[in-house]
């Protein structure tokens, strides 16, 4: 019996207490004066999942390590509905016998450092 009313009690409580939160302010928002969301130089890209423990270009392929690589780090190119987009490479050229591919690199790529985009890290990777 006494178990029960404890029961109903604690029920009661945790309701209220729900109900309160619920009337709470949003003090942590941050808003201009007429009221729309304030402008802001930083992009926050959400992507739903979870992170797993590797995004490693090579060996990833769960869907959260490979949005998150694509929003990282920009391959040679890509193939889609309208053919090949470029984005490092210009340009791929196909020996006469298919064994060799010659990616002609996009001029004026710098890595973060201000270092320039070359062959060699093309290599590296």
């Amino acid at each position: 019996m006494k178990f029960k009313k404890l029961s109903k009690i604690l029920t009661g409580i945790i309701t209220a207490a729900m109900i309160l939160t619920g009337c709470g302010t949003n003090k942590g928002t941050s808003s201009n004066a007429n009221g729309t969301a304030a402008k802001s130089d930083t992009f926050v890209y959400g992507i739903p999942g979870d992170p797993g423990n590797s995004v490693n270009v090579i060996t990833t392929s769960d869907r959260f390590g490979l949005m998150t690589i694509k929003a990282l780090y920009s391959p040679l190119y890509m193939y889609n509905a309208d053919g090949i987009n470029y984005f490092l490479a210009e340009s791929m050229t196909q020996s006469e016998d298919k064994l060799t591919y010659t990616a002609k690199l996009r001029q004026g790529v710098k890595w973060s450092d201000g270092e320039d985009f070359t062959a060699d890290d093309v290599v590296f990777t």
